[in-house]
């Protein structure tokens, strides 16, 4: 397998496990503000370490309120992701399981960053 191959590979696996915490953080936000509904998906780029992920479908709310804590807001790129998926490269994260790495160190990111700092999705 070539590198350029691998590169596509976890960009993709990277995308599939974004797209789905960000729908869980939704979740989340709807069930503490339930006067709102989902309102389906846009799609954005986000550049990272390894090139961008073109085409990444972000939740939304009605209201307007939810803003994923993953991703940086009205911004194309993400330090904090790129750091994340460097580590997992580093850390020889295949490419089969890195959608449960990536989702277990972003979880734990959120975690943390949640109780140290107060940041909070929405």
């Amino acid at each position: 397998m070539e590198p350029k191959d691998i590169v596509v590979l976890m960009k993709e696996a990277i995308k599939r496990a974004l797209e789905e915490m960000i729908r869980v953080e939704r979740e989340e936000y709807l069930r503490q503000h339930p006067q709102t509904k989902a309102n389906g998906y846009y799609e954005r780029d986000l550049k990272t370490a390894i090139g961008t992920i073109e085409g990444l479908k972000v939740a939304r709310s009605r209201d307007s309120g939810f803003h994923s804590a993953l991703l940086p807001y009205r911004a194309s790129s993400s330090i904090e992701l790129s750091e994340l998926i460097m580590a997992l490269f580093a850390v020889g994260a295949c490419v089969a399981k890195s959608p449960i790495c990536f989702s277990f160190f972003a979880h734990a990111y959120l975690s943390s960053c949640s109780l140290q700092n107060g940041c909070k999705s929405g």
